[in-house]
């Protein structure tokens, strides 16, 4: 696959590096011929970071994916972690922003990313973090951790990327909570009269007399019934992983 490579540094103190990968010719990522990669050192500063929420978690449709040593502590991936109020505080700016513009963290729970050099005196951390957007988290396959070390107190990550077409599943009515009758145990009345309607009404049911042409009505009978059923249920939403 051919590609193109572009990136641009905000802001100019280079703690954020905004980076998109473009795709000569087809797709890159399902129908999506681009992606979007920030990568950051949001280094502590006067009692806040260097990088802003808002610079971190663009609001795009375009597939992004957030790298980077973000300096922030979670309970949600550091579960061994007694949180300050400082840090409570720092989290919660970061970490709503990320939800509110649908970015998901797919760091592995309970995995440290970062190994002081004197673990007597520090405790290992969770620090660095790679969260996707809702037009890449079906794509992500695989986010490892390697604990080889490369001059640095932090480890390797590898995240890696389905670059192939990717049907995502879509929501599809939940049959078992139809309501087919009401509190009393009697058959729901707006069912009741619906089903009586196709019956008699109009040309949705189409009686069958003969061989010929039965199998086409039947089916245009079954067809009309089953999407009037699906009128009656509530839908229910695939999980950010399930696919088609």
């Amino acid at each position: 696959m051919l590609l193109d490579i572009s990136f641009v540094v905000v802001p100019r103190d280079q703690d954020i590096l905004y980076l998109r990968i473009f795709a000569k010719e087809g797709s890159l990522l399902g129908n999506h011929r681009s992606l979007g990669i920030i990568d950051a050192y949001n280094r502590p500063a006067e009692g806040g970071h260097t990088v802003t929420a808002e610079s971190l978690f663009t609001e795009t449709k375009e597939p992004t994916l957030v790298v980077g040593d973000l300096n922030v502590h979670t309970a949600y991936t550091d579960t061994m972690r007694s949180l300050e109020p400082g840090e409570r505080r720092r989290r919660e700016h970061y970490m709503r922003l990320a939800a509110l513009r649908n970015y998901t963290t797919i760091n592995t729970p309970g995995i440290y990313t970062r190994f002081p050099d004197n673990p007597t005196l520090h405790r290992p951390s969770l620090i660095d973090y790679t969260l996707a957007n809702n037009s890449l988290l079906a794509k992500v396959s695989k986010w490892k951790d390697v604990y080889q070390r490369s001059g640095s107190d932090h480890i390797i990550i590898v995240t890696e990327l389905n670059s192939e077409g990717m049907a995502l599943a879509r929501a599809s009515p939940d049959w078992e909570k139809i309501k087919w009758k009401d509190e009393k145990g009697e058959p729901n009345p707006v069912i009741e009269s619906a089903l009586k309607r196709y019956l008699t009404e109009g040309n949705q049911y189409k009686e069958i007399y003969e061989a010929e042409g039965a199998e086409e009505r039947f089916g245009d009978n079954l067809g009309r019934l089953i999407q009037m059923v699906k009128n009656w249920a509530l839908q229910k939403n695939p999980t950010r992983w399930s696919k088609a």
